[in-house]
């Protein structure tokens, strides 16, 4: 009786941490650059066209933004360029993005396109 005790709560406790480590693996995840047309790549806080922009892309990929197991969680990093430069964009706990870093694009040493 107590060997299946001890078996149980290990089986609760291993599949415990294996979904915590699952759901953290795309907090750190860093993508881009992406480039966009129609964004102003605004900071800190991401202008409506950029936001749709990057919700969209994730959509694309298969990284559904609020699926805890498979999407981009708080601390993941999306770099969107338009024609002048570009921002990095840090996913927030509340599923916002905040624009952290921007930088003109001349200086990252890619193209605008």
């Amino acid at each position: 009786m107590k060997l299946k005790w001890v078996l149980g709560v290990g089986l609760i406790v291993g599949a415990a941490v294996a979904t915590f480590s699952i759901s953290r693996l795309h907090d750190d995840a860093r993508y881009g650059p992406l480039h966009c047309d129609v964004c102003s790549i605004a900071a800190p806080l991401a202008d409506k066209p950029t936001q749709a922009f990057i919700e969209r892309w994730i959509a694309a990929q298969g990284l559904a933004a609020h699926n805890r197991f498979l999407g981009i969680g708080a601390g993941g990093r999306i770099i969107v360029c338009n024609a002048l430069a570009c921002t990095t964009y840090r996913r927030t706990n509340s599923g916002g993005w905040d624009g952290i870093e921007q930088q003109p694009i001349q200086s990252l040493g890619v193209s605008a396109r």
